[in-house]
């Protein structure tokens, strides 16, 4: 490097992968994605469902603050009536990015899981899965099929003020 030249610290991020593995509209038509950050600050995002297998994307990057828990809770709903919802904790892992998928089936539709559980595949599982564990986020999604496309969901946009998050 030049003299009085550093190379720019490596991106902290998180990108969730939304997996819709429900039937649209009859199961669902909706999304939410809210994220609560480590100082307890909150965010939501809701889209429109439009078929089965979408994968819907929240890229949240960390600028500053505590690099504790990051919850991640997703709905979907019908008509306004929640049809099946996930909860994930977690947590950035400075300098790298990681990937959190989050799959919605039917097979967690009426599936209620107590505190610090979510569903996944029908059975009431641990809601928190350390950063360090999730795989790398290298710019694409594991592939799902040939019937999987991208809904694309806008990036996690957060206030400007906010202490943990920035936008992208």
């Amino acid at each position: 490097a030049f003299l009085g030249c550093t190379a720019p610290d490596p991106l902290t991020q998180l990108v969730v992968g939304v997996r819709i593995s429900l039937d649209v509209p009859a199961e669902a038509n909706s999304l939410e994605v809210e994220v609560e950050n480590p100082t307890g600050s909150t965010r939501m995002e809701r889209t429109s469902l439009s078929r089965r297998d979408e994968l819907h994307t929240v890229g949240l990057r960390y600028l500053r603050g505590p690099l504790g828990d990051v919850r991640v809770r997703v709905r979907a709903s019908r008509d306004g009536a929640t049809q099946v919802e996930a909860d994930r904790t977690t947590s950035f892992v400075r300098h790298q990015s990681r990937l959190l998928t989050i799959t919605l089936e039917s097979a967690c539709i009426s599936v209620s899981c107590g505190e610090e559980l979510t569903c996944e595949r029908g059975v009431c599982v641990p809601s928190e899965t350390s950063g360090e564990s999730l795989p790398l986020f290298t710019g694409t999604f594991p592939d799902p099929g040939p019937s999987a496309p991208d809904a694309g969901m806008e990036d996690f946009v957060p206030p400007n003020d906010d202490p943990v998050f920035a936008p992208e």
